[in-house]
């Protein structure tokens, strides 16, 4: 089955987008600080992206005259994001020692933007030698932004188990720990939901034409990779003082979702068809660990660029709270299930799923 679901990861997602991850952390050879600024910037949106595919609460119905019933299936969400996502401008998010090469282009790319990158250079700099006696003028630092994907969806799938008795489904959602190909990264996602049918309890709304619903849940995917950020050791122009080792860099991740929904559903010859709207809890946290090499000035020798040292440069976390509503459609069919749905707040999801039943 794990293979299966590698398969199918593979099949839906587009590798090198998860590739353009790896390079969005370079700037903290430039600064530490506006290194920060530039990740949460382009990592924003993927974070929001990831924290909203965290709040599809897995809504789920079962026609069974069982008093128990078991699904086993999975579903794949796409979430597409918006056109002012998809770009920012890094004279916008506050920079200090870091600036554009060219002053005319300031415009970079973020996770969901297009293959291209601008380029970036510190303020600070370095008197580079020119033979025969003349030197030049050299930022200490020059770096490009990260190339956008080139995507518009981002696609994440998910196994499903849940159990049903009496008008409630307790779910469970998750993601074995996998490695993303053509990168050193892996990811892996685990929550659960609870689904119960208000008429079951309260007698009154039982007479209803619909049934109503609620649904609370939780979800947490974590995105990690393993970077290879190392000063090169051929440029004379690095004064190195035993630097290293570069062997523990990891950038994560984290994302959690808890949603709370009411769904209003209608069953029709096999058929349930639903609206639902609610409230996602969703947060974000990012944490760039390990040792890094940084570029300095040299106060020794103004023809040097100094390389320091630092350890777990940062970390931040940040919130996507939002309302959200949506329409859905489950079908099932003897032992089979087909369901769908679509969810709409800022950005859109939309969800399609298979499952047996039994």
């Amino acid at each position: 089955m794990k293979n299966i679901y590698i398969i199918i990861f593979v099949f839906i997602s587009t590798t090198y987008a998860y590739t353009q991850v790896l390079t969005s952390t370079h700037f903290i050879q430039a600064s530490i600080k506006d290194g920060e600024k530039l990740t949460k910037a382009y990592l924003s949106p993927l974070e929001h992206a990831m924290a909203f595919a965290n709040s599809d609460g897995n809504i789920n119905f079962t026609i069974s005259d069982k008093k128990f019933a078991f699904n086993f299936g999975f579903s794949i969400s796409s979430i597409s994001t918006i056109g002012k996502d998809k770009t920012f401008d890094v004279n916008a998010i506050g920079l200090s020692e870091i600036e554009p090469s060219n002053p005319n282009k300031t415009i970079a790319q973020t996770f969901f933007g297009e293959e291209t990158s601008i380029a970036m250079q510190t303020k600070s700099t370095y008197y580079s030698p020119v033979l025969p006696l003349g030197y030049t003028e050299k930022p200490i630092a020059e770096v490009q932004t990260a190339k956008g994907s080139g995507i518009n969806l981002l696609p994440l799938p998910i196994l499903n188990m849940s159990v049903y008795a009496y008008g409630t489904h307790l779910s469970f959602s998750g993601l074995a720990k996998i490695n993303i190909p053509e990168t050193n990264g892996n990811i892996y996602s685990i929550g659960f939901s609870l689904q119960h049918n208000l008429g079951e309890f309260i007698k009154p709304l039982a007479d209803l034409p619909v049934d109503i619903s609620i649904l609370v849940g939780y979800q947490k995917t974590k995105l990690s990779y393993f970077l290879d950020i190392k000063p090169d050791e051929t440029n004379t122009e690095l004064n190195l003082q035993n630097n290293g080792p570069y062997d523990n860099q990891i950038l994560t991740i984290n994302t959690y979702a808890i949603p709370i929904e009411l769904i209003i559903s209608k069953e029709l010859k096999g058929f349930n068809f639903y609206a639902f709207t609610g409230y996602s809890i969703q947060n974000s946290s990012v944490e760039l660990k390990g040792n890094y090499p940084l570029f300095v000035a040299d106060p020794t020798s103004t023809f040097k660029i100094l390389v320091e040292d630092v350890t777990d440069p940062f970390n931040y976390t940040q919130s996507f709270n939002e309302l959200k509503g949506g329409l859905g459609i489950t079908y099932q069919l003897h032992f089979l299930k087909l369901k769908t749905n679509a969810t709409l707040s800022k950005y859109f999801l939309f969800n399609m799923g298979l499952e047996i039943n039994f």
